[in-house]
């Protein structure tokens, strides 16, 4: 097989290993899809399989990409919580594969973490490691963009902006909205497919195209500010629940940031919201914990505890199995002082919250 090179990782027809690692969950499945959308316009017949890393055998899963299908002649193998199926032990079953993989499989590794190795110089070369992770505001932007283009209408980038600081980088939220809007400007059907998430991620224009150009403006329905204000509200509540992400994410920076933004200038009733927020999100850290330990399935658990989104769900769950149910009694029990303290007068409001953050950073 041919050597692809190494920089600038593109997933199409020839690929016969990726992994897509990150903690954005959407980019990861637009990946997945813009790779299927490539095969299948190679091959007449595609055969999709999922695995979920937690309990499918490396070996199990190697053994149907070399093995021939019935039907289809080419096969699309996913493996979820990747970081799980690759442990030290079987790394060198994948290491194997990757020097001969199969011509009539292409196997799709997709986790939150992904360890470097000697392995990837080889991955690389037979097909691509891709990071998809949280866009940077002005990443953000060119997504938007990206994605108005999509759905046959045209943004402003000041627009853009607009949208990114109303809902944040969430590429799937950015999605969902842009395709809300695209509607209300006047676009009733999405032209293209999944489009190309990586040239999305990068803000980039497809060829032949400049991003809010004159041309596209003057041919596309215009997304704009009043749509947005009239269709993406954005309440002080949102935003303040949003915080539970950042908090489980436990990077002691971050948290203060988000912190400082949403209690700046706000009504004292705000803090009362944060630290609710925070008992919320503590207790049912404690909740997976506990069942955790006890040997129960987390995934039925999150559903029993409505945590929702699924992003969210998953990156609570790594949380708590980083941590142990004591410490996270111990998380709970200072939620609760610290809405005691704050409903009582007691100390300043905004220190007490700053104070308890920490301690989400320290579990």
């Amino acid at each position: 097989m041919a050597r692809r090179p190494a920089s600038n990782p593109t997933l199409d027809a020839s690929t016969r290993v990726a992994v897509l690692h990150g903690k954005d969950a959407y980019l990861r499945s637009r990946h997945t899809s813009e790779l299927r959308a490539a095969l299948e316009a190679e091959h007449e017949d595609l055969d999709v399989l999922s695995f979920d890393g937690l309990s499918a055998q490396p070996a199990d899963v190697l053994d149907e990409c070399r093995s021939f299908g019935l039907m289809a002649r080419h096969k699309l193998v996913v493996v979820d919580n990747a970081d799980s199926f690759i442990k030290e032990a079987a790394r060198p079953l994948l290491e194997r594969y990757c020097q001969a993989p199969s011509d009539s499989a292409t196997l799709v590794l997709r986790s939150d973490r992904w360890n470097k190795g000697k392995i990837d110089d080889r991955i690389s070369q037979i097909g691509a490691i891709i990071k998809c992770e949280a866009f940077s505001p002005a990443e953000a932007v060119g997504f938007v963009a990206a994605q108005a283009r999509e759905h046959g209408a045209a943004i402003e980038p000041a627009t853009a902006a607009m949208l990114v600081e109303r809902v944040g980088t969430d590429a799937g939220r950015l999605s969902g909205e842009v395709a809300k809007l695209a509607i209300a400007a006047g676009c009733w059907g999405v032209s293209g497919n999944s489009g190309n998430a990586k040239g999305a991620k990068a803000g980039k224009a497809p060829k032949g195209s400049k991003a809010g150009g004159a041309s596209e403006r003057e041919q596309a329905p215009m997304i704009t500010g009043a749509h947005i204000d009239e269709l993406v509200g954005q309440t002080r509540e949102d935003e303040v629940w949003g915080l539970q992400d950042v908090l489980i994410e436990g990077r002691p920076e971050p948290i203060l940031a988000s912190l400082r933004r949403v209690l700046d200038n706000a009504p004292r009733e705000t803090s009362v919201l944060v630290t609710i927020v925070m008992i919320d999100l503590a207790r049912k850290m404690h909740a997976l914990g506990r069942a955790m330990a006890a040997g129960e399935n987390p995934r039925s658990v999150t559903g029993k505890l409505r945590i929702w989104p699924f992003e969210r769900a998953g990156a609570m769950v790594e949380r708590a199995r980083r941590s142990s149910p004591d410490r996270l009694r111990e998380l709970v029990h200072a939620a609760i002082e610290a809405d005691l303290r704050q409903k009582s007068g007691l100390g300043r409001s905004h220190r007490t919250i700053e104070r308890l953050a920490l301690k989400f950073a320290a579990v």
